[in-house]
């Protein structure tokens, strides 16, 4: 009996990726600000974007240490007391930042189809979510396959 591998065909960025997910999906964080309860942010599944999701927790780490910076000065010039700040202070926490696994890109999807297909990569089919609750019609990924 055959012993498949799958990926997706994904668009993002202006860019096609054939794509398989992370070690670790979906992506989820917590982000807490000083003593009150943690908020869960996610989930992020990081092979639906592959481009983006990394920018995305990049840019939530950038503004957590901008704001531990401004908590920081204001402590530093006497603006807020001690336990001011650790009420103020943010921090995130993620469950995992490996990155999907990128296997091929093009700027063009026949491209990117060629350059599978010569390693043996075959497209399948559809994978789709369903009809969205609002009535869009469903979000599908062309998919690719190729054997073990």
């Amino acid at each position: 009996m055959a012993n498949w591998e799958f990926a997706a065909i994904v668009s993002d960025v202006g860019m096609w990726f054939l794509v398989k997910p992370a070690e670790v999906e979906p992506l989820r964080f917590t982000l807490s600000v000083g003593t009150d309860t943690p908020r869960e942010i996610g989930p992020t599944f990081k092979w639906h974007h592959p481009m983006i999701w990394n920018n995305g927790i990049e840019e939530s780490l950038r503004k957590v240490d901008r704001h531990n910076e401004a908590v920081r000065t204001n402590l530093a010039g006497g603006l807020i007391s001690d336990e001011d700040a650790i009420k103020k202070r943010m921090e995130v926490k993620t469950n995992d930042l490996s990155e999907p696994n990128i296997l091929y890109k093009s700027e063009d999807i026949l491209t990117l189809v060629n350059m599978a297909g010569a390693n043996g990569w075959e497209i399948t089919g559809g994978l789709g979510l369903g009809r969205h609750p609002d009535g869009h019609p469903e979000t599908r990924w062309r998919m690719m396959r190729r054997e073990l």
